[in-house]
């Protein structure tokens, strides 16, 4: 992408962000379109438990998972208020940051048999604090960012989701400056360790499901790859795997200020970091 192209692309997701068309009655009909094509809308797990246990049936299912980046209360109570009067399920995962936000909607989740889950980050976190500015770099310190993944589920578990099944790696910037995903760092024995039964990137999912629809896009395109939730159900395809994000659906100019706000200071505190590093490095002779 070119320079021109990233600031035209930046622009038109602060539009978006700050001055675009609320899309949840958009998200409403796509919903109830699916519903009424004959899909049964279920969480994650339910998906996952069923191709593990070989009972997925020739039915149309639609698996619906919300990773929570920022703290949009409302966007993600509009959510649940959408699934709820469709008498739908989905997974929700919560990030540390983004998680005390929603204190009172994931009591609510839990008990309307949603799920919820932990939407985790530790690579990314440790290679911030860091500083670290190579792939090698976080990939040498795997140990600690698993000591540090245990202890995170455990806090989750014990404050938010008792049955705690299934995590989520999130996507941050430094992810994409450095060149790893913090599912990379999360073995499957570190899973079992933890109790969890699957990451939402699982090959048990992601190759059983007939095809994969994220709202995480280019703009000014809506969708992934230029395909919608209503192309996978006009196709009839089955499972479908979505992934919708509360920021693309709902305007909450205060929340993305933010967050917006916090992605400058954690850049500003990445670059310390780095520099920090670096004359440590120096004053060593390395």
């Amino acid at each position: 992408m070119t320079v021109g192209q990233s600031a035209r692309a930046a622009l038109l997701r602060a539009r978006a962000r700050y001055g675009g068309r609320d899309r949840m009655a958009d998200y409403a009909a796509l919903l109830t379109a699916a519903r009424d094509e004959g899909y049964e809308i279920v969480p994650l797990r339910e998906l996952h438990e069923r191709l593990q246990a070989g009972t997925l049936t020739d039915r149309r299912v639609l698996a619906l998972r919300h990773d929570v980046d920022i703290s949009d209360v409302a966007g993600n109570e509009g959510f649940w208020s959408i699934e709820r009067s469709l008498g739908v399920r989905s997974t929700f995962y919560f990030r540390l940051s983004t998680v005390e936000a929603h204190r009172r909607l994931i009591p609510a989740l839990l008990g309307a048999e949603f799920e919820v889950g932990y939407h985790f980050e530790e690579g990314a976190t440790m290679a911030k604090r860091l500083g670290l500015t190579h792939r090698s770099m976080i990939l040498e310190r795997r140990d600690e960012v698993e000591g540090l993944f245990e202890r995170n589920c455990r806090t989750f578990r014990d404050r938010w989701s008792r049955d705690l099944a299934s995590v989520a790696s999130h996507g941050d910037w430094v992810n994409r400056r450095l060149g790893f995903a913090n599912h990379e760092l999360v073995s499957a024995a570190l899973l079992a360790s933890c109790g969890i039964r699957f990451e939402a990137y699982d090959h048990v999912l992601m190759n059983a499901s007939d095809v994969y629809v994220s709202d995480v896009a280019r703009p000014p395109e809506r969708w992934a790859n230029g395909y919608g939730l209503a192309d996978a159900v006009g196709e009839g395809r089955s499972p479908i795997y979505l992934l919708a994000h509360e920021r693309n659906w709902h305007v909450a100019r205060r929340a993305n200020a933010i967050a917006d706000a916090g992605r400058i200071a954690d850049g500003l505190r990445y670059r310390i970091a780095r520099w920090s590093a670096r004359r440590g490095a120096n004053a060593r002779g390395e």
